[in-house]
């Protein structure tokens, strides 16, 4: 081999051993690109979880305070009707009174 031989070996070997690395550097930076994706993903996820049971426990809250308003409802035009059926004025005011204190007792509690 004369000179010129060698020197375009040596350029072929030095060619190709830099095209090996540039791949392997080419391999890691797509794996460490997939590794970034996954831990975004996962913590998207997690995020989206967290909030679908707050979604959801609000929305429990608020269908049972709807239930309960409605409940209230009910029994207060119940207690109308029956006040508005005691035809004598003294029965009628401590109906309201009997009927207030039940009220304030289970606020109360």
């Amino acid at each position: 081999m004369n000179n010129n031989e060698y020197n375009n070996y040596e350029d072929d070997q030095l060619n190709d051993s830099s095209d090996s690395s540039s791949e392997s550097q080419e391999e890691n930076t797509t794996d460490n690109n997939n590794d970034v994706f996954k831990g975004f993903f996962a913590v998207a996820m997690a995020l989206a979880g967290i909030l679908g049971f707050d979604a959801w426990r609000a929305r429990r809250a608020l269908k049972k305070e709807r239930e309960k308003n409605k409940l209230f409802q009910e029994a207060l035009k119940k207690h109308q009707a029956e006040i508005n059926a005691l035809k004598n004025a003294k029965k009628r005011r401590e109906y309201m009174d009997k009927l207030w204190e039940e009220i304030k007792s289970k606020s109360e509690e």
